[in-house]
């Protein structure tokens, strides 16, 4: 594995410090307005992933296996389900306030497709990082996965201690019956 690998791995889990930490409460309340801080972390987070892509494109990826049509229908159906998911959590969550233009909804929403995962940005994370992966298998983007995957279940902690401190009960209540990011099937 060379050093650009692993200094290209280390730069991801960097961002995803990086990330929880601007996600923080002390964050949020030395911003203030909700509004605000929902600009300044959309825009931070975005700002910190320009370097991050450029070293990508920077230096040489090595391919693992030439992709096959086997791989890309597969890549293709993960990606569009990745899709869906997006949608329809974007239906419920509104995208104009998740990215600081708008008014957060302040009450535990459990319908639509919260009603069969909690985290269906996080699901659609990980379809779209495995479809991605299936479509370009190279040794830059299984680094990139792999810090997305180590990554989520810190995220998903962190952002559950949150909601069990807004909702309470109400939340433990809803995580009992309702998985994290793989939905039951059939029911």
């Amino acid at each position: 594995m060379s050093v650009s690998i692993i200094l290209y791995f280390l730069f991801w889990c960097a961002y995803f410090v990086v990330h929880s930490l601007l996600a923080s409460e002390q964050v949020k309340k030395l911003l203030g307005k909700p509004t605000w801080y929902r600009l300044f972390y959309t825009a931070m987070a975005i700002i910190l992933l320009i370097p991050i892509l450029g070293f990508h494109i920077s230096i040489g990826a090595k391919q693992f296996f030439e992709p096959t049509l086997g791989a890309k229908i597969p890549a293709l159906a993960l990606g569009y389900t990745a899709y869906v998911f997006l949608k329809q959590a974007f239906g419920i969550y509104s995208l104009k306030a998740f990215v600081g233009f708008g008014e957060e909804h302040q009450e535990l929403r459990t319908d639509g497709i919260l009603a069969r995962v909690r985290h269906p940005l996080y699901t659609a994370t990980i379809l779209l990082a495995i479809g991605f992966w299936l479509w370009s298998p190279t040794d830059l983007n299984l680094a990139m996965i792999l810090s997305w995957f180590i990554y989520l279940p810190i995220g998903i902690w962190l952002e559950e201690k949150k909601l069990v401190k807004q909702y309470g009960q109400l939340y433990l209540d809803y995580r009992e019956k309702v998985p994290a990011v793989l939905p039951k099937i059939g029911k």
